[in-house]
């Protein structure tokens, strides 16, 4: 059975997820995967910026504030 993704976009504040795959070029995964956001992770949405303002992730026991453009490449399925 497939998971059912959807964009990091759609999580609700407070809700978990897995990150299942990333659409981006090669050096925003870089950027990403840098920030500890790759395939696999678990992370949860802490907060979200109005006006497509940065959205505040829990990624590990780290904080990261990601834009709105870079959110919308993350999918995200049911946390493992």
């Amino acid at each position: 059975m497939e998971k059912q993704q959807k964009s990091l976009l759609e999580l609700a504040i407070g809700e978990s997820a897995t990150v299942v795959a990333i659409s981006s070029q090669k050096q925003t995964m870089q950027k990403l995967h840098q920030m500890g956001i790759r395939v696999g992770v678990d992370l949860q949405l802490l907060r979200r910026a109005p006006m497509k303002g940065p959205m505040l992730v829990k990624v590990s026991d780290r904080e990261i504030a990601i834009g709105f453009g870079l959110c919308s490449k993350i999918l995200v399925g049911a946390k493992n």
